[in-house]
């Protein structure tokens, strides 16, 4: 998997066109990053990858859990949706519903080990930093701070800013052979089958991703 697609956690080591480089350079002030980024692979990390599929062809593919509906993320999924005419990316309606959902929002708290719920998610990310402040713990290794972001919660806003790697690694010199990822969410399948995720079984299960890449593909 590893040679078949680079995916590095600097942005500055892809090749991009110049709008993504510059729409990465906003994200990170708006995640208030320090912008000293590691250099490593993210290839080993990815959920799954299909290579020289028919009809899929080459992609990376994630399923996101609760943990990926952030502030965080809602804001780069925001910086996103700004690139719609280069980045046609089907999935992002969706995840920006989900993290602006409080039911989304207080399953994420509970993901993080964070013990508060909420009748409203925040509408900034200073209002969210202070609500992790506040009712998170320093030892709390889902929110611990993280090189590039060096406060409590900083954990996860570096997920939202590698999620938004693996969202535009296709458009890289580096994977001219890589097609846009493929995004599944626990919130899709749990509200196509009217279960919790856990209870979904296997046929079920094939049956709604073979309906999501008929809508997708």
């Amino acid at each position: 998997m590893t040679e078949d697609v680079f995916l590095n956690t600097d942005f500055h080591k892809y090749h991009f066109p110049e709008n993504v480089m510059n729409m990465f350079s906003s994200i990170l002030q708006d995640l208030s990053s320090t912008g000293d980024l590691p250099a490593r692979s993210l290839s080993s990390h990815i959920d799954g990858f299909v290579r020289g599929h028919g009809s899929l062809g080459t992609r990376i593919i994630e399923f996101d859990e609760e943990q990926h509906f952030t502030p965080f993320r809602r804001i780069t999924l925001e910086h996103l949706s700004k690139l719609s005419q280069i980045i046609p990316i089907k999935y992002l309606p969706h995840l920006l519903e989900c993290c602006n959902k409080t039911d989304c929002f207080n399953r994420m708290l509970n993901k993080h080990r964070i013990k508060a719920k909420v009748q409203s998610g925040p509408q900034s990310i200073e209002e969210f930093k202070r609500l992790v402040e506040l009712q998170g713990t320093e030892n709390n290794g889902y929110i611990k701070p993280k090189r590039g972001f060096d406060f409590l919660g900083g954990r996860i806003a570096q997920r939202a800013y590698y999620d938004t790697l693996r969202d535009v690694a296709h458009l890289a010199k580096e994977n001219l052979n890589l097609k846009c990822a493929l995004r599944f969410t626990k919130y899709e399948f749990e509200d196509r089958d009217g279960r919790d995720f856990l209870s979904i079984d296997d046929k079920s299960l094939c049956s709604l991703i073979e309906h999501r890449l008929e809508e997708i593909i």
